[in-house]
């Protein structure tokens, strides 16, 4: 043992006496060890190598070791028969036997050196002689081993040992920490391709990975050796291309125990030789040998050059998507600073990463960190540690949003002039268009899809297509040509869809925005296509809101999307549209101005009540409120003298039914009820016999306060309350509106004798007010009825009372002309 190093014990698993060797097995580990052992039959005469041994003497059971340099002479046989390799070792002495041959240039083993031995050179006596030995083959050593160990072995047919400096250089990580890696995110379609790649693996071939750009495919190969790779790979390194020349090769590793991963993207600088080709096949068994294995990713068009060629030896996986690029992102989120995880998840950011490539993900995976370092953090009380404020997290995310929408440049390109490089063909743009707003087209149905949203754009009809058109159909690129050139791809179902779904909106504001008269057809197209089917009416209404609220085209509305959905009948298109925009802040006051003008217009009123209805429940309640008081008093002149209900200028039956709806709710809902009882109490007591006093007078009819009838609980003695109730009792013979809120109100108060009472003396004024309109009100049978019902005699009460007002009147007046 050298100087210093303890002694252990070890057992003799198999020996060769004839070729003095042994092999040990102990419990200890030596300090280094072997990386490489080759065949010694293989080693050309004069291939160099060094030895070491423990020749020097220097004490009592102490040595120093030596090292020596020898070169191969060949095959040589012992006296006894045995084969041995013969090497010429100047040098040497008895302490060297033992002592591994070392190839220069990779430190295989070549040879077990056993003993020395002078051989005359030459003829002649007198010429000195050289110091020779004999060393045990490898290839006896390899028979030893087998069963107990497995260690790389070169048994290739290389005149010389690979010369390292010639090789590809690489960035290197250790296998462990490569399958720890939490960023990896599998994607489900990559099963199947890790299928593949195990098993040629493990046939120890070389596995190439067809991808297209940006979809992982590095990432997949370091993945797929960190996990069905050799158990004994310990590195995965990433290969570097020459800086200058091609690929041959010599540049080609064979490290032992790595996984290599080689990188073959540019179709022009990277595409194979065919020697480079020829050569994998006597590479796929040196790596073998070497426990090591080569995963190359390829461009699929570098493939298609290449396939022809390529060894058995070689298994190809076609890699066709990237894992969620949401998912990617946020992984990577998550070491770098999982508090920025949140970014990935806003719902903007998340919409914008479907369908990007992995390398598009690391591109916003850098958008998103270097905007979180525009923003500073604050100290968490809960913790202590700095923290991003949920404010901070939802700017970054808006901002990251608008980043990620930025597609100006690809598009200036693809709708350059017809012919300029990427630009699409006319064609080619329309069927851009179709895909992007119908989300996923039938390959089938496309042409069929944008030759109808071309008509629309005024494209004359097709005639029967002649020698001459079918010329310059063919001079045009094809389908599949404007698929490519749009980044679309078709579906195993036979859909075309974009490979990146959040592309479709920029690109339909870009056509809105550079092209002025492609809005109305494309409006149209949109509103025509939403049919009956739910699923389109939300695309259609999600495409209006991207153009009409992103683009802020507020204008586009009312000159021509009104027109355009009353066309075909869509108002509830409209209705959904306009619903967002009051809500969008740099939309809000002119949406709402256009719904002070639509409120005036009867075609309009259902809009105008669709929307104000959901405002009411907002901060702009005051605002809709006045819209729709508005929708019913639009055609109201204020100094006519006929009642407001029987005014041909009035509103229609149905916008008064419809606004009387609106307004019960409100009186009904907890959160409004005092608010607007309030507000319709000063609208009757202001303008008694305003069309929009009486509907709301009418929703109070069916309310509560403080659970007893609204009607009860006004001054009985209030004209305007009376006046109000007047007009409505004279509406009930023409408006069917009217009668539900009076029915509901008798109901309710006849069941309780207070209330009762309180019910017919504010009814009998208000048949006062009528005059001689009180006829009119005795025929309204339905609330006799109503009353009938609960036990009351509501005509013979009501006429009582009637008469019992009027001889107090008389009297009152009898009174005064006496005094």
């Amino acid at each position: 043992m050298p100087p210093g190093e303890p002694s252990f014990t070890a057992e003799v698993v198999a020996a060769d006496r004839e070729n003095d060797l042994a092999v040990l097995r102990s419990s200890n580990c030596l300090k280094a060890s072997v990386e490489l052992l080759a065949a010694s039959d293989k080693q050309a005469s004069g291939t160099a190598f060094t030895t070491i041994g423990y020749a020097d003497h220097v004490g009592v059971g102490e040595f120093k070791y030596r090292t020596l340099k020898g070169s191969v002479n060949g095959l040589d046989q012992k006296p006894d028969n045995v084969v041995m390799l013969g090497c010429q070792l100047p040098m040497a002495t008895t302490g060297f036997s033992g002592a591994p041959l070392l190839r220069a240039g990779d430190d295989a083993v070549i040879g077990v050196q056993t003993s020395m031995f002078k051989k005359k050179l030459g003829d002649t006596a007198d010429v000195s002689a050289a110091e020779l030995c004999w060393a045990a083959r490898v290839e006896i050593l390899m028979g030893l081993l087998a069963g107990h160990a497995d260690p790389p072995y070169d048994s290739s047919d290389r005149d010389r040992a690979p010369d390292p400096t010639l090789w590809m250089g690489a960035s290197s990580r250790n296998r462990d920490q490569a399958w720890a890696d939490q960023r990896w995110v599998e994607s489900s379609a990559w099963t199947p391709c890790f299928e593949t790649g195990a098993a040629a693996l493990i046939d120890m071939r070389i596995v190439v990975v067809a991808a297209a750009d940006g979809v992982g495919a590095t990432t997949f190969a370091e993945r797929l050796l960190a996990s069905h790779g050799r158990i004994d790979i310990d590195t995965i390194s990433h290969l570097q291309l020459p800086d200058i020349g091609e690929l041959q090769p010599k540049h080609l590793p064979l490290a032992v125990r790595t996984g290599y991963v080689l990188d073959l993207r540019d179709p022009s600088r990277d595409t194979p030789s065919s020697e480079l080709l020829a050569s994998l096949r006597g590479y796929a068994a040196e790596l073998a040998g070497r426990h090591s294995q080569l995963v190359i990713t390829m461009s699929e068009q570098i493939w298609r050059r290449c396939a022809a060629e390529a060894p058995s030896e070689v298994a190809v996986i076609h890699l066709k998507e990237s894992p969620d690029a949401a998912k990617i992102v946020a992984a990577h989120l998550a070491q770098a600073d999982a508090q920025l995880v949140a970014v990935a998840n806003d719902k903007a950011v998340t919409d914008l990463l479907a369908g990007r490539t992995a390398a598009r993900a690391g591109v916003a995976v850098k958008q998103i960190l270097a905007e979180a370092a525009r923003y500073s953090r604050v100290v968490s009380a809960h913790d202590g540690t700095p923290q991003f404020t949920d404010h901070a997290l939802r700017t970054i995310a808006e901002s990251v949003a608008v980043q990620l929408d930025d597609y100006e440049e690809h598009l200036n390109a693809l709708f350059a002039a017809p012919g300029a490089v990427g630009a699409l063909s006319p064609d080619g743009r329309v069927r851009l268009l179709a895909v992007c707003l119908e989300g996923s087209a039938q390959l089938g149905d496309l042409n069929a899809l944008a030759t109808d949203l071309a008509t629309d754009m005024g494209r004359p009809s097709s005639e029967a297509l002649t020698a001459e058109t079918a010329w310059q159909h063919l001079s045009e690129p094809g389908l599949h040509a404007d698929l490519a050139a749009m980044d679309a791809r078709v579906n195993a179902d036979g859909s075309v869809t974009l490979i990146e779904p959040g592309r479709a909106a920029a690109i339909v504001r870009y056509v809105w925005k550079s092209y002025d008269d492609t809005r109305v057809p494309m409006a149209r197209w949109i509103v025509r296509r939403a049919g009956t089917d739910s699923r389109r009416t939300i695309q259609a209404v999600d495409w209006l809101c991207e153009l009409v609220i992103g683009l802020q085209d507020q204008d586009f509305v009312s000159k021509y999307l009104v027109d355009i959905v009353t066309e075909y009948g869509r108002h509830d298109l409209l209705q959904q549209v306009m619903a967002r925009a009051v809500t969008d802040p740099h939309l809000r006051r002119s949406s709402e101005a256009l719904l002070y003008t639509w409120a005036g217009q009867p075609r309009m009123h259902p809009t105008v009540h669709a929307v104000c209805r959901g405002m009411l429940t907002g901060d702009r309640r005051e605002v809709a409120l006045t819209r729709l008081r508005r929708t019913a008093d639009h055609g109201d002149n204020p100094g006519r003298s006929q009642p407001p209900t029987r005014s041909a200028g009035s509103a229609t039956p149905e916008t008064l039914a419809n606004l009387l709806e609106i307004l019960a709710e409100a009186a009904a809902d907890p959160d409004l009820s005092v608010w607007f009882r309030h507000t319709a109490e000063a609208w009757f007591r202001a303008r008694p016999r305003k069309p929009s006093s009486v509907v709301a007078f009418a929703a109070l009819l069916s309310a509560d306060r403080e659970d007893i009838p609204w009607l009860c609980t006004v001054d009985e003695d209030d004209p305007a309350v009376s006046d109000t109730f007047a007009e409505l009792l004279r509406a009930l013979d023409e408006a069917e509106w009217a009668r539900r809120p009076l029915t509901d109100c008798v109901t309710s108060c006849s069941g309780h004798d207070e209330w009762y009472v309180a019910m017919v003396r504010r009814l009998t004024k208000a048949v006062g007010a009528m005059g001689a309109a009180f006829a009119l009100f005795t025929s309204a049978g339905s609330l006799a009825q109503a009353a009938v019902d609960a036990g009351r005699d509501l005509v013979k009460d009501l006429n009582e009372a009637y008469e019992q007002e009027r001889r107090a009147r008389r009297a009152l007046r009898a009174s005064a002309m006496q005094a």
